[in-house]
């Protein structure tokens, strides 16, 4: 399986955080804390990639955001791709964040 928290490490390892795993078809990427995951999810979606806020699925609120990211049928190339928008659509979302303290 090739090493999927590869473009994480090279590209966003200052906004996400990903646990390696042994299979499975996604990863849950870890936000700063701070960074609200609904506000991030909403602009990669802009940005045309689509990712689910880990807080959707939460019964209670979070200490820390997530994205649940698929990888499943994408090629390595895209990965990286993909991951160098979310992580600048992360960049957007905490600059913004830190503006409102």
């Amino acid at each position: 399986m090739p090493d999927r928290p590869r473009a994480v490490r090279l590209h966003a390892a200052d906004v996400l955080e990903v646990d390696e795993g042994e299979g499975g078809m996604s990863r849950v990427a870890w936000l700063p804390p701070g960074v609200p995951d609904l506000e991030v999810g909403a602009e990669v979606a802009r940005a045309g990639i689509q990712c689910l806020p880990l807080s959707e699925y939460a019964v209670q609120p979070r200490e820390r955001g997530g994205l649940i990211l698929g990888f499943t049928g994408i090629d390595e190339a895209e990965i990286e791709s993909g991951i160098q928008r979310v992580a600048a659509c992360v960049r957007s979302v905490q600059a913004r964040s830190l503006e409102r303290v």
